[in-house]
């Protein structure tokens, strides 16, 4: 579920930058991930039992029974609740370093910066795209440097 994996087909140079943006989210991804698995079957159980409750397959339930499930139950989705924190921070965190590579490269000119800028701006959920594309433009550049001198 990594956002910002490392695909074996790109560059070097976007391998690079990608991994810099991975080491940095890998904590939040961590800990989403652990929350995510912890979440999935407390939820399971606790619909599957309230489900047995509420259609008669348990006969006579007692109170302990039900405020167990339901505690089981809150704690899968307080886990939820928490993955989901974690995953808007990994996007979030992701995204604010790829503005600031962007912004603060050295190579690329003034308006290209902008230009990249406000493409991301307009569309978060491509910021992937939008940055490997600014890495490409950014490498073009460097390399026509080293070449007309």
């Amino acid at each position: 579920m990594n956002p910002f994996k490392v695909n074996k087909a790109l560059p070097l140079y976007t391998k690079r930058e990608l991994e810099k943006i991975q080491k940095t989210i890998a904590p939040y991804l961590k800990k989403s991930t652990l929350f995510s698995l912890l979440s999935i079957p407390l939820l399971s159980f606790a619909f599957a039992s309230l489900y047995s409750l509420l259609f008669g397959q348990m006969v006579n339930p007692e109170m302990t029974i039900i405020i167990l499930v339901s505690f089981i139950g809150a704690l899968g989705a307080a886990f939820f609740k928490e993955s989901m924190h974690y995953n808007r921070s990994v996007f979030k965190t992701g995204f604010s370093l790829i503005r600031e590579r962007i912004i603060k490269s050295d190579i690329a000119s003034e308006s290209v910066r902008k230009m990249y800028a406000e493409k991301l701006q307009k569309e978060p959920f491509n910021a992937m795209n939008i940055f490997i594309e600014f890495l490409a433009h950014e490498e073009r550049q460097k390399r026509r440097e080293e070449w007309s001198s």
